[in-house]
């Protein structure tokens, strides 16, 4: 359940597992006699979309060619995501974009490295410091940072816009207990409530 490669010491699988929080499962099949089986990985998340989740403002322009100032631009609409689904929340094909906010959440002091896929351009700020710029007219492209974090909520921005060559966006995170994967949703935060108890992701 901490997404180290299975061995033949792992704890064996007996009974269902209960997940509480995000996690990465690895499994493997051993038999005397016959070589092991292939690793299957699968993650998962918790979230509860009272705490968890990012806020978002949806922009529509004209003749982007990199990441508008969203600060000086209306909104043509707001609300609270749980995922990254662009496309459920585009009302364009292109020249459109979008600034979500939250609040990362950490449980242990370290560096964290976050990797940003896009098409095209986006932006990843932590704590007002843009730890990955992925920005310009492009395919997909990815592009990542590193940041020292301690223990608690972090103001996180990540701003993203689509100018003409499709739309993609994925985030992912390392860092201390968590072997690289897709951000989970369970570790940003609505708010920064530094009095929330602190999860071990």
């Amino acid at each position: 359940l901490d997404g180290s490669e299975p061995t033949e010491h792992s704890p064996e699988y007996t009974r269902p597992v209960n997940i509480t929080k995000a996690v990465m499962v690895k499994a493997k099949a051993f038999k005397d006699g016959l070589w092991p089986s292939i690793s299957a990985t699968a993650l998962y998340d918790v979230v509860d979309t009272s705490l968890n989740g990012m806020g978002y403002r949806y922009y529509e322009g004209t003749g982007w060619k990199s990441i508008p100032a969203f600060d000086t631009l209306a909104p043509i609409h707001s609300g609270i995501v749980h995922d990254l689904n662009l496309e459920a929340m585009k009302k364009r094909p292109n020249q459109w974009g979008v600034r979500f906010s939250a609040f990362l959440n950490v449980s242990e002091k370290g560096i964290y490295t976050i990797g940003l896929t896009s098409a095209d351009g986006a932006r990843l700020s932590v704590d007002g410091k843009v730890i990955v710029d992925n920005d310009s007219l492009h395919g997909e492209v990815e592009k990542a940072g590193t940041v020292a974090l301690t223990p608690g909520p972090h103001s996180f921005t990540l701003d993203y816009f689509s100018g003409g060559s499709g739309e993609l966006l994925n985030v992912t995170i390392e860092g201390p207990g968590i072997p690289r994967r897709p951000l989970p949703f369970s570790m940003l935060r609505l708010n920064s409530d530094k009095h929330a108890e602190v999860e071990k992701q």
